[in-house]
């Protein structure tokens, strides 16, 4: 029977309920596959398109267990899909901005992952080390990527998004951190995808 039409009043004080959750045909649901459509999210217009986040979530490759920062993720949508993709996962938004916060907290709330957390500054003092780093375009630099890239552990992935200007400016340190940088074309527009890997620790 469904909830709708139960007519059994009451029933014995011990039973085994099993419950098959049915969306309705008005109901709005996602996918937990990354690259949800940007009507999911409630935004100012600091989302970044979907085909970005796409491309950003399968190179910080999440797993069971591991812990993301996104830092300046103003729109929260990198560590809500982090999130949301894979169980028994952690992410913390750092440095969001007291304008998009409400937003945020919305969106991970309606997307089904309130235990997001959000911090409005950089304190990483007992934090667990981050298995993977989102760093918004907005904050990259040569010195910030490489400060960020020796707070992961071994094997850790730091993932940005830069515009052309912006990835020229970081070839020496795509050449010197064995970094990777994938173009995507977006309505005419180019994006680069931006990422590097700390080292795996060697056993003896």
């Amino acid at each position: 029977a469904t909830a709708e039409s139960w007519s059994h009043g009451r029933v014995s004080d011990l039973n085994t309920i099993c419950v098959e959750c049915i969306a309705g045909p008005d109901a709005r649901w996602w996918s937990r596959v990354p690259g949800l459509p940007a009507d999911a999210f409630v935004s100012g217009g600091e989302l970044i398109s979907r085909e970005a986040r796409t491309n950003v979530l399968s190179v910080l490759a999440p797993q069971p267990g591991d812990t993301l920062w996104g830092i300046g993720d103003n729109s929260g949508a990198i560590a809500i899909e982090w999130l949301r993709s894979t169980n028994h996962t952690r992410a913390t938004v750092y440095l969001c901005d007291e304008d998009h916060r409400t937003n945020l907290e919305k969106n991970a709330e309606f997307l089904g992952v309130p235990h997001l957390r959000v911090q409005d500054d950089e304190d990483f003092e007992n934090q667990r080390e981050p298995h993977a780093i989102f760093l918004s375009g907005s904050l990259v630099s040569e010195s910030k990527l490489r400060v960020y890239h020796d707070l992961l552990v071994p094997g850790g992935r730091l993932v940005t998004v830069c515009n052309e200007h912006e990835v020229e400016n970081l070839a020496g340190l795509l050449d010197s951190l064995s970094g990777t940088c994938v173009e995507m074309r977006i309505d005419d527009h180019s994006m680069f995808v931006v990422s590097f890997k700390s080292k795996l620790g060697i056993l003896i």
